[in-house]
């Protein structure tokens, strides 16, 4: 009795299943149609394993029904383990083993529950209600009454104008509306109220139909044969044996007799064997792929859920055209039985087999041998469930699909336990040897363990994805530090994620925390050394890292402040070299790749020495010219398959490499084409500026450029996107170049006036439109349209670049706003020393200390207000690198000021005389400074080390010990110096 009412409780929970895991998303994870869905099946295994346990314990053995094919399902499921503890990633692989562990529980426990037809038909007519109002809900889909949260990029998919439902893809809802047809004629066929459920059927074909799923039509047209060849066979008085071999036989003839008068018919319609079209072209190269992964490794094979890890290498050119171009990976075959040989070699494929043909058998067997009616239709239930499945499963891989996987298994296990215990079979009297009480204990505890496996990896999991997607969110953000601590957290839940720790080093990569980036990507590596997004971007990072490396051994005095950048040890031929092998990696993997090329030329590029920075440079030796021509080489490769947005910057790329070997031609051919891809852009256009000018062909540019300016401004009518903008601006700005070149002044100035609407944010239009301003008395205009630009700025909340700030104060108030308009120049400048350049910063400063200059040449001649200024424009210049000029500032007008003034600028006095050499001078300037301040150690620092360049030592060791002892030091300061005193001594 306790047993019936604990059946009774799971037939219950099972009930409750169905449509939660039809129905069931979840927006906070991942994959919000699967991840949900994969949990609530573990719970379910772990609950129907737990009550299995009990009734094996509690039951009498002969009242125990062994379900048909449980045998193989166990020992396959026992293989499927095997294979994942062999696989090279057995932490993933035994992830996937699990849940098909889970699979075989559902399968054991609905056939232990499920008793009578009876209770077979509600357990359908609660399925098909679930899909029928998930098919409902795709509907509304078709008329955009979706009320489920996907995200944009979801619903622009073609995927979505499918229908997708709840099942969150397609393919994989068509997969279940395939069992649901034939639940639903199932149940049709029954007498009495259950013919109503006819009204399900619209709901299902009409779905179907628009998921426009092809061979679902081949699984029901599969089992609508079978289910002909049934009737048929009937009306003959033969055994049920007999019946269903000469059933098989016959199906399997038609079959083969149908497909190849299909391909005959094929051959003669279109010219080939099979239908070609994209799609099915990609899963014939599938199978094609996974039977080279399986001829690899036949016997154990490369473990369950590896496939889409070890896929990569065994990629056919088609399936490498696909990513090149669609940016995707098949992360199934499309071929249930090749999968299952791929994972656990040719056993798995053979328990595969015989797991279908078995359930085909029995339930053609329950056909032919059932004297009632009710038993009779659910052994053709069976049958055909049993054969759908498997065909369909021949395209796609329905047993790994959450949803029909869990259904199908459910109701193989629920009719197959049923029609066991009403034919006649249930006794288990035969088995009551094996069923001693200790072996009860042993699978007992079995059930319970994995009952406790299963449901805590799928919560931690789900709870993995669920931290996951929240960590996605915080870098969107730029909550990095948020972001950091959720994928963290997300990996200690599922550690053998390769996707967590590549959001990790993407979280790490825009935080500025390069090395801590290299390490995430470098161990998504090892868990999936094929991820080809996750090689590109530990690529770029190596080749940016040592292309700064490269600043640092090189150029010092233009680095940025690398030091934490770059540990310890390393070098930039060291990066260079794994950037180089990672390209290697990726182009090997997918020739057709754009930006695997594109990696692989930049890194050609980086060890030749040749710049990257979008300047046309000259070929230095002969090094350089193989490194450029090969380059080219990749590039061209690059631009074969590139997609639309990123064309421009390859072509752009493409045309500066053409015109350093002299190709003019070739390069003028790839800037048309650049300009026509993104007309736009400010690095194509600057080189097709460059072009134009050594070709003489700005009348040319001029009219190509004229020709698109209409589209950008529809462009930007329709979007209103800020790209938008700066494209119109550019293009705009580059018109007025032109013009100017060839002397229509006015019609320049009103082009220049006209970009700064669009990018009077950007320094690089005010650099050209200072050029211009001061070159053709256009001082007036460029004033307004400045202060026009800094309201509209404003009241957009733009950032205000601080030259064109520093300029309004001064404009807006005169002689008053100097003082504040030099000072808001010199922080900036000084803001800026500690993380550019000298040669960026004059990119930033330059136009607007000419600009200044020249708006200041009326002003009077009184010698302090003289001097003040000119000094502060000597610590201007030096600020952008011009030392000479800094220098002559200094030492014309420092001395007229006072002495707190002269302090403040002594420093950049001091620096300019030592940049330029002149060590003698630094000295003097030191030791005047000590004057005026004669308690400050930092100047008596500063006259050692002017000595020290002078090979002075012994004066310098004498100023560096008076240091030490008389000057006040933090911890800090005094290690500083004691480096310094123990250098001199070496």
């Amino acid at each position: 009795m306790q047993t019936q009412r604990l059946a009774m409780f799971i037939q219950i929970a099972l009930a409750l299943f169905v449509p939660a895991l039809i129905l069931a998303l979840h927006p906070f994870t991942p994959n919000p149609a699967a991840d949900i869905k994969l949990l609530l099946t573990a719970c379910m295994a772990g609950l129907g394993l737990l009550a299995g346990a009990w009734m094996l314990l509690r039951s009498r053995p002969e009242n125990l029904v062994w379900p048909p094919l449980a045998s193989i399902l166990l020992v396959w499921t026992g293989w499927l383990f095997v294979a994942a503890w062999a696989s090279a990633y057995p932490d993933n692989s035994l992830m996937s083993a699990g849940r098909f562990l889970a699979l075989t529980a559902i399968f054991l426990v609905a056939a232990l529950c499920y008793r009578s037809p009876r209770h077979f038909r509600y357990l359908a007519l609660i399925a098909c209600t679930g899909v029928a109002l998930a098919s409902l809900y795709g509907l509304l889909q078709k008329i955009g009454w979706d009320p489920f949260p996907w995200d944009e990029g979801h619903r622009r998919t073609a995927e979505y104008a499918k229908l997708p439902s709840t099942f969150g893809n397609p393919n994989l809802a068509g997969h279940v509306l395939i069992l649901a047809m034939i639940l639903n004629g199932y149940l049709v066929a029954q007498r009495g109220w259950w013919r109503w459920t006819v009204v399900f059927f619209p709901f299902f074909l009409l779905h179907f139909y628009f998921t426009g799923l092809r061979s679902g039509f081949v699984a029901l047209g599969a089992a609508l044969l079978l289910l002909v060849l049934m009737m048929l066979l009937r009306r003959f008085k033969l055994t049920s044996v007999r019946a269903t071999l000469l059933c098989l036989g016959s199906f399997a003839a038609i079959g083969v007799g149908l497909l190849l008068s299909g391909m005959l018919f094929w051959r003669w319609h279109s010219g080939h064997w099979l239908p070609l079209d994209s799609s099915l072209l990609l899963r014939y190269n599938a199978l094609l792929s996974g039977a080279r992964m399986w001829l690899e490794q036949p016997w154990l094979g490369w473990g369950p859920g590896n496939y889409a890890i070890e896929n990569p290498p065994f990629w056919t050119p088609y399936e490498q055209l696909w990513y090149a171009t669609e940016g995707r990976v098949n992360r199934n075959v499309h071929n249930d039985l090749i999968e299952h040989a791929i994972h656990s070699g040719i056993l798995g494929a053979f328990f595969y087999v015989a797991f279908f043909v078995g359930g085909i058998g029995l339930g053609l067997q329950a056909w032919f041998k059932a004297t009632s009616r009710e038993l009779r239709l659910l052994g053709g239930l069976i049958a055909c469930l049993f054969l759908a499945f498997v065909v369909d499963g021949q395209f796609g891989f329905n047993l790994h699909a959450p949803v029909s996987a869990a259904l199908f298994i459910l109701l193989a296990g629920a009719g197959l336990g049923v029609l066991r215990r009403n034919l006649g079979e249930a006794s288990c009297r035969d088995q009551k040897a094996l069923l001693v009480l200790p072996v009860r204990l042993l699978l007992a505890l079995m059930m319970f363990g994995s009952a406790i496996y299963l449901v805590y990896w799928e919560q931690r999991v789900f709870q993995g994805r669920l931290s996951q997607q929240s960590g996605r969110g915080a870098i969107e953000w730029e909550a990095y530090d948020a972001a950091e601590s959720l994928l963290s957290k997300a990996e200690a839940a599922i550690p053998w994620s390769w996707e967590i720790p590549h959001d990790l080093g993407n979280a790490a990569f825009e935080a500025g925390e390069v090395d801590e980036a290299a390490r995430h990507y470098g161990r998504a590596r090892t868990r999936h050394p094929h991820d080809m997004r996750n090689l590109l971007a530990l690529g770029r990072l190596y080749l940016g890292q040592g292309i700064v490396a490269r600043q640092q051994e090189q150029f010092v005095e233009e680095s940025l402040d690398v030091e934490e950048m770059i540990p310890e040890g390393e070098t930039a031929d060291s990066y260079l070299a794994q950037a180089s092998e990672l390209a290697t990696t990726l182009v090997r993997l997918c020739p057709p790749w754009s930006e695997a090329n594109l990696l692989m030329a930049q890194c050609i590029l980086t060890a030749a020495e040749y710049p990257l920075d979008g300047s046309v440079a000259g070929i230095e030796n002969e090094e350089q010219a193989e490194a450029v021509a090969s380059a080219r080489h990749y590039l061209e490769q690059a631009l074969l398959e590139a997609p639309t947005g990123y064309r421009a910057q390859l072509l752009g790329m493409h045309a500066r490499i053409c015109m350093a070997q002299d190709d003019y031609e070739a390069a003028g051919a790839s800037l048309i084409r650049a300009v026509q891809a993104n007309p736009g852009n400010d690095a194509t256009l600057l080189l097709f500026w460059e072009y134009s000018q050594h070709q003489d062909r700005i009348p040319a540019m001029l009219a190509e450029l004229a020709s698109h300016q209409p589209r950008l401004e529809r462009n930007l009518r329709i979007d209103g996107m800020p790209w938008d903008e700066a494209n119109l601006g550019w293009s705009l700005l580059y018109q007025a170049k032109a013009l100017e070149a060839l002397e229509r002044i006015d019609e320049a100035a009103a082009k220049f006036q006209q970009a700064g609407q669009y990018i009077a944010y950007d320094v690089g239009y005010w650099s050209e439109y200072t050029d211009f301003a001061l070159a053709h008395d256009a001082l007036d205009a460029y004033e307004a349209t400045l202060m026009r630009a800094v309201g509209d700025l404003a009241t957009r909340d733009i950032n205000i670049p601080a030259g064109v700030e520093a300029l309004a104060i001064y404009w807006d108030q005169g002689m008053r706003g100097l003082s504040s308009a030099t000072n808001r120049l010199f922080v900036s400048i000084q803001e800026d020393h500690a993380h550019l350049p000298p040669s960026q910063r004059a990119v930033r400063f330059a136009w607007c200390i000419r600009m200044l200059e020249a708006s200041l040449e009326a002003l009077s001649q009184d010698l302090k207000t003289a001097s003040w200024l000119r000094a502060r424009f000597g610590a201007f210049y030096h600020g952008i690198g011009e030392y000479e000029t800094a220098f002559a500032e200094f030492e014309a007008h420092v001395g007229a000021l006072p002495a707190d003034q002269q302090l403040i600028l002594g420093f950049f006095w001091y620096e300019s005389a030592k940049a330029l050499e002149e060590h003698e001078r630094a000295l003097e300037i030191a030791r005047y400074m000590q004057g005026l301040a004669p308690g400050s150690w930092e100047w008596h620092l500063a006259e050692a080390r002017a000595l020290v360049t002078l090979d002075r030592r012994e004066a310098a060791v004498l100023v560096y010990n008076r240091v030490a002892q008389e000057a006040v030091l933090d911890a800090e300061e005094r290690t500083r110096l004691q480096e310094e005193m123990a250098a001199l001594g070496e």
